[in-house]
């Protein structure tokens, strides 16, 4: 399930709230409301992922994507380079950059050319729960940080300070190391699935800064042992639903997890794996290339089958009212 910005509430950008606005460029301006393309479907976004979890010693490149080809065919990074190339104007004006990065929908992180945290945005704070950005603030080092070696992203963070623009998909971010640094009281989430844009800023020939921004993709919040269910379906939303095997991931009994479940999310874990899958529906009915028998069997289902019902009853609309939605609905 991929976000649409209006649907969760991330407010369109304007330089409103920006002091000495007038002296950004108009095409930075523009640039900034465009940041919603941030969370386009994956048909947009590089397929780079990140290992598995007990896969530490993959080589990095397999999972990260190194921005310095413009000739290459894969498609547009969601902030291209023109966006990142527009700070360069704010290089000797931190204030105003910072102001500007503080209207930013979406956590961000600025590090010097040594790799100390010089600024967290409002949406970074908000996301995490910090407590007080003075305890990264000068003192937090992602170039010396023991638990990125360890997840692998490293090299990917050290060609970011080398001046090449980096991404890498699907990462989990490791809230237990940072609650564990005392950096936040509680756990603002059990796990979140992310991509972590890195844009170096350069001053000459050097870089100044690094800008690191998280797109957050997935975040499962409340019960572990919840969050653990909805993960796992999520991730086996294809076939169909066993509550036996769902249950067992979490070592509950069927209706240990019934329960639960009806309680945390007001609906049981069987309505939940059918609304993952009419969410990923919807999402190739957005492929005009695909018809609607196509969108329906690469999900799994059967246009024509009883899941039919169960698109009608969960979107209130037939698969051809709701494509006819969404083209109305669509900008040109």
């Amino acid at each position: 399930m991929h976000l649409n910005p209006e649907c969760i509430g991330i407010p369109k950008i304007t330089c409103s709230g920006v002091k000495n606005s007038k002296h950004l460029p108009c095409f930075f301006i523009k640039k900034l409301s465009l940041l919603p393309a941030l969370f386009s479907p994956p048909s947009l976004i590089y397929n780079y992922s990140m290992p598995k979890e007990n896969s530490n010693t993959a080589n990095s490149d397999n999972h990260m994507n190194i921005l310095k080809d413009s000739g290459s065919k894969k498609p547009a990074n969601p902030l291209d380079n023109s966006f990142i190339n527009s700070f360069q104007m704010l290089v000797d004006n931190k204030e105003l950059m910072f102001q500007v990065l503080d209207m930013f929908p979406i956590p961000v992180e600025i590090f010097d050319a040594k790799g100390t945290t010089v600024y967290m945005n409002r949406a970074g704070k908000e996301w995490i729960g910090i407590k007080d950005v003075d305890l990264l603030v000068g003192k937090y080092n992602v170039l010396r940080d023991p638990v990125m070696e360890q997840m692998g992203l490293m090299p990917g963070i050290q060609r970011a300070f080398r001046g090449e623009t980096v991404v890498t998909y699907d990462v989990v971010p490791p809230i237990e190391d940072v609650q564990a640094r005392g950096v936040i009281d509680e756990k603002p989430f059990e796990k979140a699935f992310t991509d972590f844009h890195l844009y170096p800023v350069m001053n000459g020939k050097k870089v100044a800064f690094v800008v690191f921004v998280c797109v957050v993709k997935k975040m499962y919040q409340g019960k572990p042992e919840v969050a653990k269910v909805k993960e796992y379906m999520d991730t086996h939303w294809q076939g169909e639903y066993d509550s036996h095997t769902a249950a067992k991931s979490v070592n509950m009994s069927v209706t240990q997890l019934y329960s639960l479940f009806k309680h945390h999310i007001g609906m049981t874990p069987g309505e939940y794996h059918n609304k993952v899958k009419v969410d990923h529906i919807k999402e190739k009915l957005a492929d005009k290339n695909l018809s609607i028998k196509e969108a329906f069997a690469a999900c799994g289902e059967d246009s024509r089958g009883w899941f039919l019902k169960v698109f009608k009853e969960t979107t209130g609309m037939t698969p051809t009212q709701f494509r006819q939605n969404l083209q109305s609905t669509t900008p040109p």
